[in-house]
């Protein structure tokens, strides 16, 4: 999900050498995020059905998965587009962090189009099942509480969001997952 192409467009700028290929749900989207980018692809398709005939080092997911009816559609196309070492990166809202038992109803991860909302141990269990070995879970701190994301006690937040970014623990407001293809026959959840 390129979304505006932000993320797109500051890898491809940073990274020359690199290259990048995006896709995007909605075709507006897919088209500003072109017009920021000299060479890099970007893709209009289905996180839950696309083939991009071709493998990659990298994959990143960053909110998106939690709008999608069948996740498991977009893993099975993830492990068809990682080479063997390659590694998937995503992130999405953590249900039963601190935002959500304290906002309650409240909590911004409650939309209408947030479709496949978990729990941090639930997309562990859910990646595993799937055949990906865990090299890091855990999520971010407290960006959903409107009094701890403003100032003053906003700056506690930020300094954690900026220098940590994120702990192993389930609390935090994002789930944040880093994995690669499991070729382990003797699997364990960890």
């Amino acid at each position: 999900g390129t979304g505006s192409g932000f993320l797109t467009s500051f890898l491809e700028k940073k990274y020359s050498n690199i290259s990048i290929h995006g896709l995007e749900y909605d075709s507006r989207l897919v088209e500003l995020t072109k017009s920021k980018l000299s060479k890099s692809i970007v893709s209009q398709g289905n996180a839950e059905d696309f083939d991009l005939s071709q493998k990659f080092d990298l994959i990143v997911s960053l909110q998106v998965i939690e709008h999608l009816y069948n996740p498991e559609k977009m893993l099975e196309c993830v492990k068809k587009h990682l080479k063997d070492d390659g590694v998937f990166i995503f992130t999405t809202p953590n249900l039963g962090c601190l935002s959500d038992i304290v906002m309650k109803e409240k909590w911004h991860g409650y939309r209408f189009d947030h479709v496949s909302l978990k729990s941090r141990k639930d997309w562990d269990e859910l990646l595993f099942h799937n055949k990906f070995q865990k090299l890091y879970s855990g999520s971010t701190f407290f960006s959903g509480i409107p009094i701890l994301n403003k100032f003053p006690l906003g700056i506690f937040n930020w300094f954690l969001l900026y220098f940590i970014g994120s702990l192993p623990w389930s609390k935090g407001e994002s789930y944040i997952g880093v994995f690669r293809i499991d070729s382990n026959k003797n699997r364990n959840l960890k």
